[in-house]
């Protein structure tokens, strides 16, 4: 009996031994194909979640960027001082004003005497001598015009209104050309005072001036250069 069963016994262990290694190697091999799969996807995952990351930063930046405003040195302000009014500079009216005009005040011989001089002040006590003298040339030059304007007018009423209220004014508007000099202090403040009040006085001259124009285009300026 032994000699029949003992190879019965080992024919079938190798069966079964040999099915065994068959379902392991299945087993591994599906184990095997599962994680490759497992690692696969989350590979690709990764690459997906970092090319949506990418494309959200690159879009945050590209709305983010600042915009460079046009006109840039334009918009930047300094710490500079303000400059004196030039006696060519325009009066507010000048937009309005017939370009014959213009060019007939600019060419004034006021301004050209007046600049000549300034140009020979060193010391801000000069500047604020020859600054005083135009100033009354100015007024004297203003009320020339005034009479001449009041002349053309047959005494226009509205030309005498405006300038008694031009008038009424002035004590107050050289009180305010007072307090913004002084607000610079030192000499400096009186020859900026000075400059102040001929400019004051040279702005209504040409605005009379420009009343005048209406009437008489051909009209001459009542101040006459000395001559050397």
């Amino acid at each position: 009996m032994k000699n029949l069963y003992i190879p019965r016994y080992s024919a079938f262990c190798r069966r079964s031994c040999l099915k065994r290694r068959s379902l392991y190697a299945c087993v591994c091999l599906c184990l095997c194909l599962s994680l490759c799969f497992s690692l696969f996807g989350c590979a690709k995952k990764e690459e997906t979640a970092s090319g949506v990351s990418s494309g959200a930063e690159s879009s945050a930046q590209t709305s983010g960027e600042p915009s460079e405003p046009a006109g840039e040195e334009s918009s930047q302000s300094g710490n500079v001082a303000p400059e004196s009014q030039d006696t060519e500079s325009s009066s507010p009216e000048n937009s309005e004003e017939p370009a014959a005009f213009t060019q007939k005040f600019q060419e004034n011989p006021l301004d050209a005497a007046y600049r000549a001089e300034s140009e020979q002040a060193v010391s801000n006590l000069e500047i604020k001598a020859v600054a005083e003298k135009y100033a009354g040339l100015w007024a004297a030059e203003g009320e020339a015009a005034y009479d001449a304007l009041l002349e053309a007018s047959g005494q226009d009423p509205e030309v005498i209104a405006r300038q008694e209220e031009w008038y009424a004014s002035r004590q107050e508007e050289m009180e305010k050309i007072t307090q913004q000099a002084q607000e610079i202090g030192g000499s400096l403040a009186q020859a900026e005072e000075a400059t102040l009040r001929m400019e004051y006085f040279r702005q209504r001259a040409r605005e009379l001036y420009l009343e005048l124009f209406s009437y008489e285009p051909d009209f001459t300026f009542a101040f006459v250069p000395e001559e050397e």
